[in-house]
């Protein structure tokens, strides 16, 4: 991709440790990125448990932004009246100095997010509260992992759609 910068903000061993093994231990932990000429962020957000006796993190999940210019219908806009077609509708919005950031997470209830991984090794919510056998199939009981890929192609779905808003008829 053009003008793509990759980094790890979170090291194996800590990965292993806190959000249990999966795709996610080899996969950059940021990829900055420009398509069509908008500018985009995919992002795995790890946040520490204030509270918790013992070392906790939550998270490891994945967020994709974009950022449109001022010169964009949308610019400016609240959450709310951003329509663009991503992974569970749009979740954040709000002005910033490189743009107008819009953007989506993988935190939802059909999404693995890879500290419950980790948690689950402790205890399985099976075992307090049974599946019923209808609904084992069901994606809240079989959640997927949302990859740096997917992620990515929901960027660049965002900046298809938004670009679309500012063509001439």
């Amino acid at each position: 991709m053009k003008n793509e910068t990759r980094q790890t903000l979170y090291d194996r061993q800590f990965k292993i440790k806190h959000l249990g093994y999966g795709e996610w231990i080899d996969e950059p932990d940021r990829i900055e990125f420009e398509y069509k000429g908008i500018k985009c962020l995919v992002i795995r957000i790890c946040k520490r448990e204030p509270c918790a006796h013992e070392e906790a993190w939550f998270g490891g999940h994945l967020c994709g932004y974009i950022f449109l210019p001022k010169e964009h219908p949308l610019y400016g806009k609240d959450i709310d009246e951003v329509d663009l077609p991503c992974h569970f509708g749009v979740t954040f919005a709000e002005k910033t100095q490189e743009g107008h950031m819009i953007g989506f997470d993988c935190a939802h209830s059909e999404d693995l997010i890879p500290s419950m991984v980790q948690l689950g090794k402790r205890f399985s919510i099976s075992e307090i509260f049974p599946v019923p056998e209808n609904l084992k199939d069901h994606p809240l009981f079989k959640p997927i992992y949302r990859n740096m890929s997917y992620c990515i192609k929901q960027c660049k779905r965002m900046v298809r759609e938004a670009l679309k808003m500012t063509e001439t008829v």
